[in-house]
Order: structure tokens, then C-alpha cells, then sequence
């Protein structure tokens, strides 16, 4: 026994000098140092361990080394704790290997022998016939069978759980080995990479824990969930390898390894992507499975399928019902709660687009639209019947048929999401044309609104002349129903259904838009249905409606006012102007004769008025038709009606005889096949409605409507921001400036003829003394009065801005036929 114990305390002895001394010194010296400790051993008094200490402590002092003193007593006490004589050179190779490198020096053979050199039959054991052994064999004293506490160590470890050697740490996670468990060197490494997946466990654990049921998130907690699952395999795994007794170390780490490497990854996302948006977690979990190591790709593979399940869930409420369930951003449809209106609420973010589904482009545009076109058939048609069948229909084939578009095929999914889409957009145009008559409407707007029923507008300007011209704090609401309805009973507006006619009215508008009626009379078209309104009251469009009238009615307005001046001329020819002409006459003999020239003079005047009416009313006349013609009503065919119908119903492709025209099936099969392809089979799909409507969604009548008005009031003529190429002037300010023009030209060509008239009287009234002395005054007003109109309105402001306006509207390309008409 005794034999014994000096074999193992030369063993000890030769590991702890072998971890003093520098690398470079040889085996031989190495043994003279231990032979020299035994030797010195056995005849050494034995000292107590505290007056050794004393002195060492008396030495550190004396030195003033205080604080190295307290390391090497903290050291000492540590190693006198050591269970095991392996574990103190363990300890102090690791110290060693701490220690800064200083420059080796050989060891002269001189120095090494004061020491004694007899040979070590263990060390001759390990040195003699190294070529004939196995690393094992050589290494067994360095690498020691598994040890029973390392053992069960390990088995509570790697699932993340403290034991009296391992104590875990949780900020940061890490792990710490108590001097308690001996470990040889060549273990530690190891153990380093096995105890990784129990760090690993561990930090998932802690986090499973700590939000469980916290997460508003489906995507992330469906993530927590494959994490539980995941670690709950793990652990299952871990006890059976366990319960077989592994052999050793590497045995446990080739088992461990593989639920490293995909720990490592949910750990990643765990801390890169549990603190942000599902949606990205949702894409990283897919892209991670695209590419890299296919051990890693299939396992996110596994992750992404579990994942995406809630994302999936979005998308089934959405298009089956319109709900939209997601309450965390993760979605692509979201609702805009600062909007007020339906299309401006449910909106699309094109960031949050799921790559990961591999839909096509369109397809994500499709199941916007299906959600919106149910909230809109539900909240404003109340199609309570065919959404009540639609859900149906639709659940039935997603839940029953298939458990969830999760199962789905991605071509089964695609084609689902067309055939809704189809069915829902079919449904839509026959609703608001049929039921909401929205084109009707849409017409009755242009007749009305944009005064395309000339004779209504006409026919309330010649009834309402009177009162127009007022001042406008004199018209009431009565007297405009009584203009309205006579208005209306008088011109072709009558025919139209009482439905409509209801919704005409007159209003007045605020008094800042001017004084007289002319200025603040309007008209309405009321739209009272809630889905009518949001169609076509978008934005407030209805608004523009009213400004668009407004211009229209300034231009018909002066157009009339130059009518009635024609008309009022018209009739001073054949009365007053008669009397003209008989003074004419009897001065015929006598044509120098100074009454005769001054009723030349009249005559040729009043011709020249009614050439510069006709010329400014003929300017008006081509501005007005080119908005009504060119704008108004080339718009409204090209966005609304184009847009709206289709060129030829699918009724219209059947023969003579009410046959369909079918081409000639060759092959059965294959015709049956591509039926098969475009169909959900177990899917009841309502047959299509056939009409002569377009099918649209409701971005679709939005953005019609939207370019319609866009055609008319985005023109190059009523564009405020639009300036004349050669004078940098607005053109639509030219055309008010047209409008100025006009005005003073009624307003001269009324004292003219109120003066004229005068003149008469006075040549018919010959017998008055003073007759000769007013015709005097009367004629120089005549000619101050021509020359305003001559002079100052047609020459000096009218011809000026016809030739600049003619010259801006040359220069751009789609207003030349307006300028040649003018």
C-alpha cells in the first residue's frame, strides 16, 4: 500500500512540476526535480502550514507587495480546498498560462546536475515504446473515464438547470465550473462545447418564461411556441442519451451538437427580432430558410411553416368576412384611423408586402380589394344576403375542404384569391349600376352641373334675368323655387324621372362672391345615398362641381347679356332707328345738310356695335363649346363611359339562331384539364352576372371619376397654373379678362341705346324751342359713348388680348383648333 501511494505521489508530483517549469525544459530535468523534491521531503521536518505562511507574509510586507500577498493567500486557500492533488496542477497550469510571457532560457546541463537522475518506472512507462501505443493509451492518464458527478453533471446541465459543481448565471448567461468537480485538462474544451447548449436551453427557457402569454403578437407567440417545442424535444432527447450512459465526452458532444447549431439560431432571432415587428421575424424565419446549410434551412423550413400560420389567419378574416384582426402592424392592410372616408381608411403598406407567400404582384392588390369590396357591400349596400352566402361558400372551402390556407398549395391559394376577387368585382358593378344607378347620376351631374342641358340653363337666365340683376341680398330661397320649377316645366330637364328632378335645386351663395344675383346664384345635384356620396363625393368633388358651374354659368351669363343687348338693338332698328332713317331721306337733296350726316353717322355706329358684339360673342361662343365639347363631353366618354361599359356584351357572341359560337373541341381531355386549372374544385362559385358593365372595384370607379375630372379641369385652358407661352399670362385669366370686356361692353352699349332713344324723342319733338341745343348735348354723349366702345373697349382691350390669347393657344399643340376659331 505504502508502494502505492509513493507511485501516485511521484505521479502528482511529475504533472505539478511538469506545469511549473518552462515547456522547454526536457523530461530528464523535469525528473531531477522531482527526485530532488522526494528526496528533500523525506528528510524535512514537517512545519506547520501557518508559520510558513508567516513567513511568506513577512517577506511580502517587507517589500511592500501587500497586494500580492492577499493573491497568493487567496491561492493557497483555494488549493487547500482541492479534493483532488489534479485539480492544483490543473489550477496552476491554467495560472501559468495566465501569467505574461517572459523570454525562455535554456536550461545548461551545469545547473541541472546538482540533481539527482535516477530513473522513474512510471516515467520510464510513459517514454519507453511511445511508437508501439495508442493515443489513447498514451493519454489515459491525462483523460480519465467519465466521472459518476460529471456524469449526472452533464444531464442537468444541458437542460439548463444548477447542480453543486455548475452554477449558472443569468445576466449575462454564462456558466461557471466550482473548484467541487475535477476536470481533466484535455476535458475542458470539452465540456465548453457541450455546456454551450445548456447555456443555450437555458436563455430560451428564460425567455419562454418571462413572456408567455405577455406577447400581443400571433406571430410571436407562435414563435414561443416551436421555441417550448423545440427545447421540450431537446430535453426528451438529452434524458434518452443519458439514460444509454454515454462512454464519454465526445460521445455526449457529437449527440449535442446538432441542437447546438439550431439553438444558436432561435437564439439569434430570439434577440434580434422578438423586440421588433412580427413581420420581420416572419421574413428572416423564410429567408434563413432559402439558403445556407441545409441542416439550418430545413429546420427554419420548419420554423417558417409554424410561424406563418397567424399570418395566414390575417389573410382567411380578411377575405372572407373583411375583418382585419391584425392589431400589431404585422399585416400589409391596415386601417388609417386619422381618415375619414372608406377608401382612404383601409389602406396598403407596401413595406410589410409578404415576399415570403410567393404570391404574385397582383395578387396582393386582389386581396385588398376583396376585403375592401366586403366592407363596402356590407357597410354601405347592405347586401346582408350574398354576404351571409359568400361567407358560406368560402369558409366552407377553407376550413372544411382544406384545414386553412396554411395547408393550401400556393397555386391553390392564388387561384382562390382570383376567384373571389372576380366574383366580388362582378357583383360590385352590378350593384352601384343597377341598384345605385350610378352612371345615371354620374350623367344627370354633367346635364345639370356643367350646363350640358343648355336650354334648362338658358331658360332660368331668361326667367331669373330680372331677378339676377338685383342686388343679391334681395333673392330668397322662395323666389328661387318658383324660377326653379318654371325653369324646369319649360325645357327638356322635365322628362327626366321624378327621382332625379328632386334632387335639383338652387342655392345662394355667400355674399363675398359679389352683389348682384348673377354672382351668387348656383345649382345642386343632391346625392343622398350614403354609397352614391362616397363614389362620387370622394374628397369633396362634389365641391368642384360647383366651381366648374360657376365658370360655366359667368360664361353663359355674358353670352346672354350680349344676346339681350343684340335683341335690345334689334328693336331700337325698327322703332327709334326708323326715324333716323326718314330724316335721311329728306336730307337726300341736301347731303351736306348737318342733320343728314349726323344720322349717317348713328347708322354707320350702330352697325359697327353689332360687328364688335358678334366678334366678342363669337369668342365666347368658341370658348364655351370647346369646354363642353372638346372637355366635357370628350371626358366623359373617354373615363366614364369607356371605362365604365364594355364595347360588346358577352350576350352579343351568340348566333342567328341564339347558339353560342364555340370554337370545335379537338381534344376533350385537355380542354377538360384546363377547365380543372381555373376552377376550385369543392368550391361552390356563383356563375357570373352578364352585363354590359365592366366589373371594377371601388379604387376603380374612384380613379375614373378622378381622371375624368382631371381631363377637365387639368386642361392647359383652365389650369390657373398654366401661363401663356409668349405673354406669361394665365390662360384662364385671359378668359375672365374676355368676360371684363364683355361687361363693359354691354354696360357702354346700354347708355348708347338709352341715349340714342333720347335723340329720337327729341326729333320727333320739333316744336320745342331749346330741341336743337339737347340734340347738341345728346349727339356729343352719342360720340363720347362710341368712343368708349370703339376706342377704349374694342381697339384698346379687346383686340389686344384676342391677339395675345391667339398667340398663347397657337403654341400649344392641343389648343390650336380653339385659337383658329376664334
Amino acid at each position: 500500500m505504502a508502494q502505492i501511494n509513493t507511485q501516485l505521489t511521484r505521479l502528482y508530483l511529475q504533472r505539478l512540476v511538469s506545469a511549473l517549469v518552462p515547456p522547454e525544459c526536457d523530461l530528464e530535468f523535469i525528473q531531477g526535480l522531482v527526485n530532488d523534491i522526494i528526496q528533500n521531503r523525506a528528510h524535512h521536518t514537517t512545519r506547520p502550514l501557518n508559520e510558513i505562511l508567516d513567513e511568506y507574509r513577512a517577506n511580502f510586507n517587507s517589500l511592500g507587495k501587500h497586494e500580492i500577498w492577499r493573491d497568493f493567500q487567496r491561492t493557497v486557500d483555494l488549493l487547500i480546498n482541492a479534493s483532488l492533488p489534479e485539480y492544483v496542477a490543473d489550477y496552476l497550469s491554467f495560472a501559468r498560462q495566465l501569467m505574461p510571457q517572459e523570454p525562455a532560457q535554456r536550461v545548461s546541463d551545469e545547473k541541472a546536475a546538482n540533481f539527482t537522475r535516477n530513473s522513474s518506472p512510471i516515467m520510464s512507462d510513459r517514454v519507453r515504446g511511445l511508437e508501439s501505443r495508442t493515443m489513447a493509451e498514451v493519454s489515459q492518464p491525462y483523460v480519465p473515464d467519465l466521472d459518476p458527478k460529471l456524469f449526472a453533471t452533464l444531464l442537468l446541465a444541458l437542460t439548463g438547470q444548477e447542480t453543486e459543481f455548475l452554477l449558472f448565471l443569468n445576466e449575462p448567461i454564462a456558466v461557471t465550473i466550482l473548484p467541487s468537480l475535477h476536470i481533466g485538462t484535455g476535458s475542458t474544451a470539452l465540456l465548453t462545447d457541450i455546456l454551450e447548449a445548456g447555456l443555450l436551453f437555458r436563455g430560451l427557457s428564460i425567455y419562454i418564461d418571462s413572456t408567455k402569454g405577455g406577447t400581443r403578437s400571433p406571430i410571436k407567440a407562435a414563435f414561443i411556441r416551436f421555441i417550448e417545442s423545440y427545447l421540450l424535444r431537446y430535453a426528451n432527447e438529452i434524458d434518452a442519451l443519458f439514460q444509454k450512459l454515454p462512454d464519454s465526452l465526445i460521445q455526449i458532444l457529437n449527440s449535442v451538437q446538432p441542437h447546438t447549431k439550431f439553438l444558436r439560431l432561435l437564439s439569434y432571432l430570439k434577440s434580434n427580432y422578438t423586440e421588433t415587428n412580427g413581420f420581420l421575424l416572419l421574413s428572416k424565419a423564410y429567408d434563413l430558410s432559402q439558403f445556407g446549410d441545409p441542416e439550418v434551412a430545413q429546420f427554419s423550413t420548419q420554423l417558417f411553416h409554424e410561424v406563418v400560420k397567424p399570418y395566414y389567419q390575417y389573410i382567411e378574416h380578411w377575405v372572407i368576412k373583411g375583418e382585419l384582426i391584425d392589431e400589431n402592424g404585422e399585416f400589409f392592410v391596415y386601417f388609417d384611423k386619422a381618415e375619414n372616408h372608406v377608401n382612404d381608411i383601409i389602406r396598403i403598406n407596401p413595406k410589410l408586402l409578404p415576399k415570403f407567400l410567393q404570391f404574385e404582384e397582383a395578387t396582393h392588390d386582389k386581396i385588398l380589394h376583396i376585403g375592401k369590396t366586403l366592407i363596402f357591400l356590407d357597410k354601405y349596400c347592405k347586401e346582408l344576403a350574398y354576404i351571409n352566402g359568400y361567407v358560406s361558400r368560402y369558409y366552407h372551402f377553407i376550413f372544411k375542404v382544406h384545414a386553412g390556407m396554411a395547408t393550401m398549395k400556393k397555386a391553390t391559394s392564388q387561384l382562390m384569391i382570383s376567384t373571389q376577387y372576380e366574383e366580388l368585382t362582378n357583383f360590385f358593378a352590378a350593384v352601384i349600376q343597377s341598384k345605385m344607378h350610378l352612371f345615371l347620376h354620374l350623367f344627370n351631374l354633367k346635364q345639370i352641373m356643367f350646363s350640358e342641358a343648355g336650354d334648362f340653363v338658358d331658360t332660368i337666365s331668361q326667367q331669373g334675368h330680372s331677378m339676377f340683376s338685383e342686388p343679391a341680398a334681395y333673392l330668397t330661397p322662395s323666389r328661387l323655387s318658383d324660377l326653379l320649377i318654371n325653369s324646369i316645366s319649360s325645357s327638356s330637364v322635365k322628362n327626366l324621372p321624378t327621382q332625379y328632378l328632386d334632387r335639383i335645386d338652387a342655392r345662394i351663395l355667400d355674399l363675398s362672391h359679389g352683389t348682384i344675383g348673377w354672382d351668387v346664384f348656383t345649382l345642386e345635384y343632391k346625392i343622398s345615398e350614403i354609397l352614391v356620396d362616397a363614389l362620387l363625393n370622394y374628397r369633396n368633388q362634389l365641391t368642384e362641381y360647383l366651381r366648374l358651374f360657376n365658370f360655366l354659368w359667368g360664361l353663359r351669363h355674358f353670352t346672354f347679356l350680349l344676346q339681350q343687348n343684340f335683341l335690345q338693338f334689334q328693336r331700337l332698328n325698327k322703332s327709334e332707328l326708323h326715324t333716323i332713317r326718314s330724316q335721311i331721306k329728306s336730307t337726300r337733296e341736301r347731303p351736306n345738310n348737318f342733320i343728314g350726316i349726323r344720322a349717317r353717322w348713328i347708322l354707320s355706329s350702330v352697325k359697327k356695335i353689332d360687328l364688335f358684339r358678334h366678334k366678342i360673342l363669337m369668342v365666347l361662343y368658341a370658348i364655351l363649346h370647346y369646354v363642353s365639347e372638346d372637355l366635357i363631353e370628350k371626358s366623359f366618354y373617354e373615363e366614364i363611359v369607356k371605362k365604365m361599359f364594355r364595347l360588346r356584351s358577352v350576350a352579343e357572341s351568340t348566333s342567328k339562331g341564339g347558339q353560342v359560337q364555340d370554337l370545335p373541341i379537338l381534344n376533350q381531355a385537355f380542354r377538360k384539364s384546363c377547365l380543372d386549372s381555373k376552377s376550385l374544385l369543392g368550391c361552390e362559385v356563383l356563375p357570373r352576372i352578364i352585363h354590359n358593365v365592366n366589373d371594377c372595384t371601388m379604387d376603380d370607379i374612384l380613379r375614373s371619376h378622378r381622371d375624368y375630372f382631371r381631363a377637365i379641369t387639368g386642361s392647359k385652358l383652365l389650369r390657373e397654373n398654366m401661363r401663356g407661352k409668349s405673354s406669361g399670362e394665365s390662360l384662364v385669366d385671359q378668359v375672365y379678362g374676355f368676360l371684363e370686356v364683355s361687361f363693359s361692353f354691354v354696360q357702354a352699349c346700354d347708355q348708347f341705346e338709352a341715349q340714342l332713344t333720347q335723340m329720337v324723342t327729341l326729333l320727333k319733338m320739333e316744336s320745342l324751342a331749346n330741341a336743337d341745343d339737347e340734340m347738341d348735348e345728346n349727339f356729343r354723349r352719342l360720340e363720347s359713348l362710341m368712343h368708349i366702345i370703339y376706342r377704349e373697349v374694342y381697339f384698346e382691350r379687346f383686340i389686344p388680348k384676342l391677339d395675345v390669347f391667339r398667340r398663347d393657344l397657337r403654341q400649344e399643340p392641343d389648343l390650336r383648333e380653339l385659337s383658329k376659331s376664334l
